[in-house]
């Protein structure tokens, strides 16, 4: 048996996981009996190694922050429209250049891993999304601080950068888990979220 796999179809009461199965599909833990113990030869999987990469799909390109994008995410993050529902009011490019910094920083310790969304037709920086809220041991992420230039909204790079996002999460990292958060007034958010399959 595969390292790890256990416990990738317990219950966490997001989804109709009534019982978990092994890769044979008998049953470990029946349904009217609720949590048991994996069995003797069942052993964790390795942390998580979440590392600098880029994601390349159709229409954008998630490239690691890096000096280099610094100009042009302070560009295309200068729409203050941009950061109406954001616990961060980036209104000045004093703030902008401080929350940039943040990433860098955050990037340097592996606490999150900053993307910035390039899009393929022109080269040009649109936007930025990241990992952050990183749970090695658990195999658990949060994808966030995602926004888009409003004329790169509704096109398809979010959907598109979500899918790359998501599959290099589940198929390469092997997440158990990736969460999503957005405020309950952020209709945008909300809506972008809805069109990837999201449910609140």
């Amino acid at each position: 048996m595969r390292p790890g796999r256990y416990d990738r179809t317990v219950n966490d009461g997001s989804a109709d996981s009534s019982q978990a199965s092994s890769p044979t599909g008998s049953p470990w833990i029946p349904a009217t009996q609720g949590w048991a113990p994996p069995p003797p030869e069942w052993v964790p999987p390795p942390p998580m190694v979440v590392e600098p990469v880029s994601l390349e799909g159709r229409v954008v390109r998630l490239e690691t922050l890096a000096d280099r994008h610094i100009p042009g995410l302070m560009a295309a993050g200068s729409n203050q429209e941009l950061w109406r529902w954001t616990v961060e009011w980036l209104d000045t490019p004093e703030k902008l250049r401080a929350y940039l910094a943040f990433a860098e920083r955050s990037r340097d310790d592996g606490t999150q891993l900053p993307f910035v969304t390039v899009a393929k037709d022109s080269g040009e920086v649109i936007g930025s999304t990241r990992f952050l809220s990183i749970d090695r041991p658990n195999h658990r992420l949060e994808i966030g601080y995602t926004w888009l230039v409003p004329g790169r909204q509704r096109g398809g790079a979010n959907l598109e950068a979500k899918l790359l996002q998501l599959t290099h999460a589940f198929e390469t990292l092997e997440c158990r888990r990736v969460e999503f958060k957005t405020d309950s007034l952020n209709d945008k958010s909300r809506n972008a979220l809805l069109g990837i399959g999201a449910t609140f």
